[in-house]
């Protein structure tokens, strides 16, 4: 209780990590002494327990080191700062099927607390959330080792399972530059595997050899591999089919000393050029210097000639780019632009385009682990780095959204926020969530 001695539980991790041959509970810790106004009468607390550790983070993730306070012993003041940081979050267990439970659960809870709770989900709901980026990579390493068992034994299997793993984080990255040597080195652990075509050929998507990942996937979608992987494979065939076709007179044009090369086909867009040069030798440094440098070949820009064309390149149905208002998008490797001409009054395209760049250097540094919510947030609040605009001022349009969604009670969910802002019902829907993550990183 608030009355009792200060105490602290810390999980293994931490355990392991500070205390690698000592037995923890012999100490006392101060947490965040002298850090913050919140914490200043903090005392020294007694480590009375370890605990198991939670894969809060993600179950792709290591667990992180962990402490556990008493709620009666925690201030006023940070709890207040928690909740405003992050919302505090409720776990029930139950001996029936949840889903039928949660509308009770929720009306108890809040009759005790008179706020309003959202984003509930069953732990499966969750789990599958976590792992959903990772299955299709489990898919391709269970193949390639089972390939590597029948050809020379476990050993070998394992070594093509850890190569396999970092080809998915490649992947993640939409790196083909991390990723190609470690094809290749599965080439020679399991030479002739159908999956190893699927891996090629989506390294050379990447890489922008469209042409050279074309037969690969065919060979891969027309194969007796697992549906799963056809599937993949015969999206993968459509997509490349496509940037064919819409690019298929588009020219390079080598801008920011070689670091960026922008395609385009002759004809008006050809004026952004000058521009695009000034925008991207602004933007670079900038964003290099939040995110850090990330090195490798130069950053591939495309630009079509109608939102239509964007929609068969990207994977979202013309109906979601017209819904939503998507005029650019970061994918595959390459920014995604839409010509200010297709637009009766244009659009802010330089913004636009920073915007995207910062989904690049987030997809570089974060990989697919990365939420949506947050790379939205991140590319919205830099946007205006090229220009050097301060990252947490909100514009007057997203302010008044906000005040809006505030008196109607009307906001969109994080959970409504994936797998894209392009898929929302609505400009405006999509105008809001904005807003919303921009305040939520400003804040």
């Amino acid at each position: 209780n608030a009355a009792g001695q200060a105490v602290v539980i810390i999980n293994q991790a931490m355990a392991k990590k500070f205390w690698p041959e000592g037995d923890p509970l012999n100490d006392k810790i101060w947490i965040g002494k002298g850090v913050m106004s919140e914490l200043a009468l903090e005392q020294p607390r007694q480590i009375v327990g370890i605990v198991g550790d939670l894969r809060d983070n993600g179950l792709n993730r290591e667990p992180r080191p962990a402490m556990y306070v008493p709620n009666a012993q925690v201030p006023d003041a940070l709890n207040l700062l928690n909740a405003r940081i992050t919302p505090m979050k409720w776990v029930v267990r139950t001996a029936n099927d949840p889903i039928a439970l949660s509308p009770a659960i929720q009306e108890q809870l809040r009759q005790a607390s008179g706020l309003p709770l959202g984003d509930v989900r069953t732990m499966k709901q969750i789990v599958a959330r976590s792992t959903s980026r990772e299955r299709f990579n489990m898919l391709l390493m269970s193949v390639f080792a089972g390939a590597a068992l029948l050809l020379a034994g476990r050993a070998q299997a394992d070594e093509v399972d850890e190569v396999a793993q970092r080809i998915g984080a490649c992947f993640g990255r939409e790196d083909p530059t991390c990723a190609e040597p470690l094809v290749k080195r599965l080439g020679e652990l399991t030479p002739g595997a159908v999956s190893l075509d699927y891996s090629r050929g989506f390294v050379d998507l990447l890489a922008g050899r469209l042409e050279a990942a074309r037969p690969l996937l065919q060979r891969v979608a027309g194969s007796q591999a697992p549906p799963q992987l056809r599937e993949q494979a015969q999206q993968l065939l459509e997509l490349v089919e496509s940037t064919l076709e819409v690019h298929a007179d588009a020219k390079p044009h080598t801008l920011v000393n070689g670091r960026v090369v922008v395609w385009l086909r002759p004809g008006p867009d050809e004026v952004l050029l000058p521009y695009l040069e000034r925008v991207l030798s602004a933007a670079l440094p900038a964003l290099e210097s939040a995110f850090g440098p990330v090195p490798g070949p130069p950053i591939a820009v495309h630009v079509y000639a109608r939102a239509d064309d964007l929609a068969r390149v990207s994977g979202l149905t013309v109906e979601q780019i017209r819904t939503s208002g998507t005029i650019a998008l970061c994918k595959y490797n390459r920014l995604m632009l839409t010509s200010p001409a297709d637009l009766m009054f244009g659009y802010p395209w330089a913004d636009t385009v920073n915007h995207e760049l910062v989904h690049w250097f987030v997809q570089k540094r974060g990989g697919a682990g990365v939420p949506v919510w947050l790379h939205e947030a991140l590319a919205r609040a830099f946007e205006g780095a090229w220009r050097q605009e301060s990252p947490l001022e909100l514009d007057r349009d997203e302010r008044s959204a906000l005040v809006m969604a505030r008196k109607s009670r009307k906001f969109i969910t994080l959970k409504q926020m994936s797998p894209s802002l392009a898929m929302l019902p609505s400009q405006e829907d999509a105008q809001l969530a904005y807003a919303e993550v921009h305040h939520l990183v400003a804040w």
